[in-house]
């Protein structure tokens, strides 16, 4: 959340964000564009998912009613979409608690028995669920709403895009040669993780440098149903091309 003002006063040019990061803040009138993707969601391949804690079994969307479920941040993309679920499925959002959990966080509360169950993504969930601290729920809420979306962004200032459009250019393609590489490596893209994350996730996700205005309509109508945006928005203008 502290992205659009980091890129707002300067003091970075380029941040990763989401949907719902973007658009509430590109209907408060400030100049945000998306530059790239970063990596979808696909049923199958889940990057972010509930996990519960021992003892806990949250299989289907009447099971989370009076459960306290820990989200990354409240109405965030991981949230919206949970809030969708459960509506799709007759279940009153307001019937669960939710409560902010930083991904840092999200283990401990775990183990301390705070939240029944976290909306935890990669690698946190698999930090997780590895030494049995919790357990991934049989349901997949996300792609249960949509089996293919956008999950991750990368976002500008409007202007800041519009003043180096070379610069943009230059880090789509880079992204582009990075999941070229790490498509044709996986053993060696598996080293760099482990390296960095000190342990392996066992999923790679669908990465993309692609981001169009369907992605961003998709979480418009979420939002819109849920009051985190209650404007209509053009998302094809956030989307900026070089």
């Amino acid at each position: 959340t502290n992205i659009p003002a980091a890129l707002t006063s300067n003091t970075m040019q380029i941040g990763m964000s989401t949907a719902t990061i973007l658009l509430p803040a590109a209907e408060n009138g400030l100049d945000l564009v998306a530059v790239a993707g970063s990596s979808r969601l696909k049923k199958g391949n889940e990057g972010i998912s509930l996990v519960v804690r021992d003892g806990v079994q949250i299989d289907d969307a009447k099971a989370a009613v009076g459960k306290k479920i820990g989200v990354p941040g409240i109405l965030s993309t991981g949230d919206l979409i949970f809030r969708k679920w459960l509506k799709n499925n007759g279940v009153d959002p307001a019937s669960v608690t939710f409560v902010e959990t930083p991904f840092p966080r999200m283990k401990d509360m775990i183990k301390a028995g705070t939240v029944d169950g976290v909306l935890a993504a990669e690698p946190v969930r698999s930090m997780i669920t590895g030494d049995k601290t919790g357990g991934r729920s049989k349901s997949e809420y996300y792609s249960a709403v949509s089996p293919d979306s956008l999950l991750t962004i990368w976002i500008s200032n409007g202007a800041w895009a519009k003043a180096n459009p070379k610069i943009v250019q230059a880090f789509k393609t880079c992204l582009d040669k990075s999941i070229a590489w790490i498509k044709a490596n996986g053993e060696q893209s598996k080293e760099v993780e482990k390296k960095y994350f000190r342990f392996n996730t066992g999923t790679t996700a669908d990465w993309t440098s692609d981001v169009t205005s369907q992605d961003l309509d998709f979480y418009l109508a979420v939002s819109k149903e849920f009051d985190l945006v209650r404007k209509n928005i053009d998302t094809s203008k956030l989307i900026f091309k070089p």
